[in-house]
């Protein structure tokens, strides 16, 4: 029993520093990555011209977000607003809205990131048809990982509480309500 404990405790630390090294390789590539990419547009326009897009990809950036935050109020606003005979649809639409508000802010984000990869891909969540595109891939993987009752229903689901995995167990449900007093 005891055994069985340390193995698992050893299994959980080593998952976890397996987790810490993976991103931290992660990242260390996006940097190497991201430095090429740099020398590679400098060697193209120049350094003056990297400079020059950095700045304006900052300006860019902070627009965008400051736009996707007012969007995202004003969609959260306006759901809360609407009766509740017409709350189904409002309530789809204000969640595309917000959906939408933050890829575009997180899309705002990456632009005012320096580098050149965080500017492409802060690019493909600013405009609308990549957007569009992104958003759909992320609700189909939000369904697949949450399930439409909110329980997850893949593989990678750790839910306990999820239908169809706990002990059935026998019994016999009593109504106490309908026996008089």
């Amino acid at each position: 029993m005891v055994a069985d404990s340390r193995t698992a405790e050893f299994n959980r630390e080593y998952d976890a520093l397996m987790r810490r090294f993976l991103t931290l390789l992660s990242l260390a590539a996006y940097l190497i990555a991201e430095i090429l990419a740099t020398e590679a547009l400098a060697t193209l326009i120049g350094w003056p011209g990297v400079l020059l897009l950095a700045a304006v990809t900052f300006v860019a950036g902070m627009v965008v977000m400051r736009r996707a935050g007012s969007a995202a109020f004003t969609a959260l606003r306006r759901a809360s607003t609407v009766p509740a005979t017409t709350a189904a649809p409002a309530a789809r639409e204000a969640s595309v809205s917000v959906g939408d508000a933050g890829l575009l802010f997180l899309g705002g984000l990456l632009l005012v990131l320096p580098g050149v990869l965080a500017d492409l891909a802060g690019v493909l969540l600013v405009v609308r048809p990549t957007r569009v595109l992104i958003r759909g891939a992320l609700a189909v993987r939000a369904a697949r990982w949450f399930g439409v009752n909110g329980f997850a229903t893949t593989e990678y689901s750790t839910n306990q509480f999820a239908p169809g995995t706990g002990d059935v167990i026998e019994g016999e449900v009593i109504d106490r309500s309908e026996e008089g007093p």
